[in-house]
């Protein structure tokens, strides 16, 4: 499981940053449009932590949407 960082839009290219499993290791992937965004988040197992800072597009609702399906709770 790899821990979402921030998703970065550029027109319909998405930037997806996030964490590699050993919490240190920052990496990031370009997909262009928002299918291949969920498609790419679910495939690879990248899921945002609820309460952990994440930076999205502002009132990009699509983004919104597909990152709350992409959401855990913390585990302690």
């Amino acid at each position: 499981m790899f821990e979402l960082i921030g998703i970065i839009e550029r027109g319909s290219w998405y930037q997806v940053s996030f964490l590699q499993s050993d919490g240190k290791t920052l990496e990031t992937h370009k997909v262009n449009g928002w299918k291949q965004l969920n498609r790419f988040l679910k495939y690879n197992n990248i899921f945002h932590i609820a309460g952990a800072p994440l930076i999205l597009p502002a009132n990009n609702y699509v983004i919104n949407e597909i990152v709350s399906e992409q959401t855990i709770e913390r585990e302690d």
